[in-house]
């Protein structure tokens, strides 16, 4: 969190790059994030400020929206936008089930994420592992960029599972990419099956630079400044 913040949502502009943190405004059972309306107004304002179509927006949710990616899907029980505890008395008001309240604060979030194809989510909550199926979503026309983050505490598995390890992200950002680099910190070697790119002004996607497994990089930030496309690629098919 940032210390000088009122709110647990808050934003950094750094080197010219947008960070925008959301959160949960309420304890609940933990399941889902509480969103509220002024905390999504401010999302909406926030995303609008200094908006360039051709460099990204970073944006941080513990909890991830559900259906995008491993550990959200419905059937796997950690999605996680609405309702906590309080939101079960309005939704019961409304004749709704808590489900359909997730859904709905859902919707309005991935309405607002449509209109800004440039951001790139992290979300984690579930502890999914990198290795799992759909560990990240490919923009397309209704979503931007969506990665499931794992965690540095302990892992979960496709198949139910609690295995031991953790698991994150290098982030290395150029002026015409993005590469999101898996790495098992614990073996100190790159996930195969998790390395990416984002990348900005070619129809064509690149391949990713290929890591030296015995060296950890160190990334090296630059601002993008050409135009994002649609384009986003594995160096390596996940497992399933």
């Amino acid at each position: 969190t940032n210390p000088d913040s009122k709110t647990i949502y808050f934003d950094e502009w750094i080197d010219g790059a947008h960070f925008i943190f959301l959160g949960s405004e309420m304890g609940g059972n933990g399941l889902y994030a509480y969103l509220s309306d002024e905390q999504l107004n401010w999302f909406r304002e926030k995303l609008a400020e200094k908006r360039d179509e051709n460099r990204p927006i970073y944006v941080f949710l513990h909890q991830g929206l559900i259906d995008t990616v491993a550990g959200t899907y419905e059937y796997q029980g950690w999605h996680g936008i609405d309702p906590v505890e309080f939101w079960k008395e309005v939704c019961a008001d409304l004749g709704l089930t808590d489900v359909a309240c997730v859904h709905g604060r859902a919707e309005e979030f991935a309405a607002i994420l449509k209109d800004y194809p440039e951001v790139i989510l992290f979300s984690g909550h579930s502890h999914w592992e990198m290795n799992s199926a759909s560990n990240m979503k490919e923009r397309d026309e209704n979503l931007p960029t969506i990665f499931n983050t794992a965690s540095v505490a302990y892992l979960w598995s496709d198949a139910q599972a609690t295995i031991e390890g953790a698991q994150g992200y290098f982030v290395k950002v150029y002026k015409d990419k993005v590469l999101v680099l898996g790495r098992d910190f614990d073996n100190e070697q790159w996930l195969a099956s998790a390395q990416y790119l984002v990348q900005y002004g070619s129809e064509s996607p690149v391949e990713p630079e290929k890591p030296d497994s015995s060296v950890s990089p160190e990334p090296q930030p630059t601002t993008p400044t050409t135009e994002q496309t649609n384009t986003a690629s594995d160096a390596a098919s996940p497992t399933t």
